[in-house]
């Protein structure tokens, strides 16, 4: 039902860069992430010098692994390039440990935290990065702070959740 009424809107309001994204999400729910992959693009090309859309772009290629190479990596690059919201750098980072390079993304995570300590997602994404390198210590850290940072939202919760199955003590 939310695919077809984001067809009608996105129909109505053709030049609407959020119709497209909305429609590439409900797509994408659908099972169908090449053609979702076709309206994250159309959105980007409607608002080609909007970084949220590039960052949006590169975030689906994450959540859905799919082109994370290819796509996902220019896009989050060229968010960074378009603006300087510190999102654009957690979506770099998540792109960097989504193909393997840890120590990439770490080094922006950290690097992010220090002028933007209380941002719950990069002390969630280094929580799980330091417990896929062994590094409980500075896992439990983090994790930690996703929980004081978001005691009621949903960072906290997967945090929460993690410490619980990890940290049982």
């Amino acid at each position: 039902e939310a695919r077809s009424e984001f067809e009608e809107a996105a129909g109505l309001d053709p030049r609407n860069p959020g119709w497209q994204v909305a429609l590439g999400d409900a797509v994408a729910r659908t099972g169908d992430v090449p053609q979702a992959l076709e309206h994250y693009q159309r959105a980007i090309e409607l608002s080609p010098r909007s970084s949220e859309y590039w960052r949006v772009l590169a975030n689906f290629t994450v959540d859905y692994n799919y082109g994370v190479q290819e796509t996902g990596l220019p896009a989050a690059l060229q968010a960074r390039a378009l603006g300087e919201d510190p999102q654009n750098e957690v979506t770099l980072g998540r792109i960097y440990f989504a193909l393997g390079d840890f120590k990439t993304a770490e080094k922006i995570w950290i690097d992010l935290l220090e002028s933007n300590p209380e941002i719950p997602s990069v002390h969630l994404y280094l929580g799980v990065l330091f417990l896929q390198q062994g590094n409980y210590d500075s896992a439990f850290e983090h994790l930690a702070q996703v929980v004081d940072l978001d005691p009621g939202g949903p960072f906290g919760a997967q945090a929460a959740s993690m410490m619980e199955q990890y940290f049982p003590y």
